[in-house]
């Protein structure tokens, strides 16, 4: 039995799942990015304490962008008030009572993974309370974690602007 063709794939699959800096991004098709203009970002849950310095860090770069961040801090209040149920997320009030308050056009949630391999995201219109997008964002090139606030950013800047 000739094993070779054997050994180039298991060469393949072991470099291929080695390759776990790939981000996962899956977007709503219908939705019109281009008419989200104001964006709010609450502060990451993050273990290592940094979720508001990424939150910040996120603005600082969509309003280089021409977007224009919206008060993170009061939507994270108003969010701490109105919990997600655990089958349907946010309700559409509570994205209502954000656009009221804010005049935010969508709203990014985001966490950090414990060792900051990861960071996840959902992203909330808030005039029909639709996710228009989730993701799991990876550090770039061959990185196995982000290493500050700012690479964290940018990586989710990218995904959320493409």
């Amino acid at each position: 039995m000739n094993l070779r063709p054997l050994a180039v794939v298991l060469a393949v699959l072991t470099f291929a799942g080695c390759s776990h800096s790939r981000s996962i991004i899956k977007r709503d098709d219908e939705a019109g990015f281009g008419g989200y203009r104001a964006i709010g970002v609450p502060a990451f849950v993050d273990p290592q304490g940094q979720g508001q310095k990424i939150a910040d860090a996120i603005n600082h770069d969509l309003a280089a962008l021409t977007y224009n961040p919206v008060n993170g801090k009061l939507i994270a209040k108003i969010l701490s008030l109105h919990k997600p149920s655990k089958d349907f997320g946010y309700s559409l009030e509570t994205l209502e009572l954000i656009r009221n308050q804010t005049s935010a056009d969508a709203v990014i949630i985001g966490r950090m993974s414990p060792n900051w391999d990861a960071a996840f995201i959902m992203m909330f219109e808030t005039n029909m309370g639709e996710q228009v997008l989730r993701g799991i964002i990876r550090p770039p090139g061959r990185k196995k974690v982000f290493k500050n606030p700012d690479e964290v950013a940018l990586a989710v800047v990218k995904a959320v602007t493409k």
